[in-house]
């Protein structure tokens, strides 16, 4: 099955509770890493104020998807892709060869058509219907061999 009869494919986004554990989770790491350092007390507290101000930022546009470019929607048509942010505006990209797609955990790399712009869209099986989920994972593993080899079966010797 090559990529171009696959036709263009339609995915919707939407929050996702799993992303926003393991984010918490690890900043809450990070966050005992920085007060366990031997820093004065206004050290600690500024790098803890900067590491809340990125758990915020990326809590509320990769696992909320509430800020204006957030990826909410994603089109797949063969390598090719658009993602459409919450604001409306739609980038034109390549699928690049490091996605990564596993069964609870899909990553999304891609670059614009002018290569200056690299993005990469997390996907986790609650931001989809479970069949959608399933759906893009078969479309990412299946569409002109675009993931990773990491992820392919390994021969047995």
């Amino acid at each position: 099955m090559s990529a171009d009869s696959l036709g263009a494919h339609d995915f919707s986004l939407q929050p996702s509770r799993t992303f926003t554990s393991l984010l918490m989770a690890v900043y809450s790491v990070a966050l005992l890493v920085i007060f366990m350092l031997p820093l004065g007390a206004l050290a600690k507290s500024a790098l803890a104020v900067l590491l809340i101000s990125s758990l915020v930022y990326y809590g509320c546009r990769d696992a909320w998807l509430l800020l204006p470019t957030s990826h909410v929607a994603i089109r797949l048509d063969g390598d090719g892709v658009v993602l459409k942010s919450r604001d409306g505006r739609e980038i034109s990209a390549r699928v690049s060869r490091d996605s990564v797609v596993t069964p609870l955990l899909t990553i999304l790399n891609v670059s614009s058509q002018d290569r200056q712009n690299i993005h990469a869209v997390i996907i986790f099986p609650d931001s989809m219907d479970k069949e959608r989920f399933r759906e893009l994972r078969v479309l990412m593993k299946w569409s002109g061999d675009v993931v990773s080899q990491a992820n392919k079966p390994h021969s047995r010797m």
